[in-house]
């Protein structure tokens, strides 16, 4: 199974989108058959239309539910190319269906879905660019905000001693836009409103640019 999205017709007619999807799936493999299940239900209350296909050229048998998500529409698809493993996938295909949830069309914006920003932090990383800044960023939060850690424990009443993530996000000129801690702790939060209150960071390879800070605590 695999996730997959495309840009809705102009008309935003989610049957036109499945339309001009399967019309494209015949010019590949004329002799596709293409039957119309019964609509899901997902998590967050969305009507999933499904198709099921069958007899494509490569002999795969698939199942699809498309689902509108915002700007986009978004396709969750079964695909074996043996029908046994395919009728015994329809049961994983159908839960995966129901428990979508839309969350946002823009990712880097979703502070209140700390792992999702934790991700995108790593993510970031992945780039020579992004690379160079994060070992700057370390070097900055070491300089201006490693007392800060012991001075949170000296003020916390009933400091929690769980390591966390501080997630932070830097706008164009290295202003601090956001903290997001992951897991919540007092410590956690202390730091993070200590960052937000201070130095400006240095600039980043572009504004709403998040880095992610590992803290662990050690007993």
């Amino acid at each position: 199974m695999y996730a997959n999205s495309g840009t809705p017709t102009a008309d935003g007619r989610l049957e036109t989108f499945i339309e001009k999807e399967t019309d494209s799936f015949r010019q590949d493999s004329p002799d596709i058959r293409v039957t119309r299940g019964n609509p899901l239900i997902t998590a967050d209350g969305s009507r999933a239309e499904i198709r099921y296909l069958s007899g494509d050229t490569f002999g795969n048998s698939e199942a699809v539910a498309y689902i509108k998500a915002g700007k986009t529409v978004a396709m969750l698809v079964l695909t074996s190319k043996t029908r046994t493993a395919y009728e015994t996938g329809l049961i994983a295909f159908t839960s995966l269906v129901k428990s979508y949830a839309f969350i946002t069309d823009t990712p880097e914006d979703a502070s209140e879905v700390p792992e999702l920003i934790r991700q995108i932090a790593i993510d970031e990383t992945s780039t020579p660019v992004g690379a160079n800044y994060d070992r700057t960023f370390t070097q900055f939060f070491a300089a201006h905000h490693a007392s800060e850690m012991q001075e949170c424990f000296r003020t916390t009443q009933k400091a929690e001693s769980r390591s966390f993530d501080l997630l932070v996000r830097i706008g164009e000129n290295g202003e601090i836009l956001k903290t997001v801690v992951t897991p919540t702790t007092n410590i956690a939060q202390c730091l993070a409103r200590a960052v937000q209150q201070g130095h400006a960071a240095p600039k980043p390879p572009r504004a709403g640019h998040w880095v992610r800070v590992g803290m662990t605590i050690t007993p």
